[in-house]
C-alpha cells in the first residue's frame, strides 16, 4: 500500500525534532570532552611551571636549598 501525504504527516516534524535533540545532547558532550581535556592539559603542566620558578628562586638566591626541597617535595606529591 502506498503511502500517501496525509499518512506521512506525522513524520518530518519527528525527524526535525528528534534532529534537533540529537545536536542538541551531541554539542554538550563535546563541550564537556573538550573542557576535560583542556584541564587535563593544564593541570599536566602546573607542577612543571611551579618547579621552573622555584628553580628561578633557588638560582636567583630567594630560597634556600632546604626551601627548595620542601617545595619541590610538595609539588611532585
Amino acid at each position: 500500500m502506498m503511502w500517501n501525504a496525509v499518512q506521512l504527516s506525522w513524520f518530518w516534524p519527528l525527524c526535525a525534532v528528534t534532529g534537533l535533540i540529537l545536536l542538541s545532547v551531541g554539542t554538550v558532550l563535546f563541550s564537556r570532552w573538550l573542557s576535560n581535556a583542556l584541564d587535563r592539559d593544564r593541570s599536566a603542566r602546573l607542577p612543571t611551571r611551579a618547579l621552573e620558578l622555584a628553580r628561578e628562586r633557588l638560582a636567583k638566591g630567594e630560597l634556600t636549598p632546604e626551601e627548595f626541597e620542601i617545595l619541590c617535595r610538595t609539588l611532585t606529591a
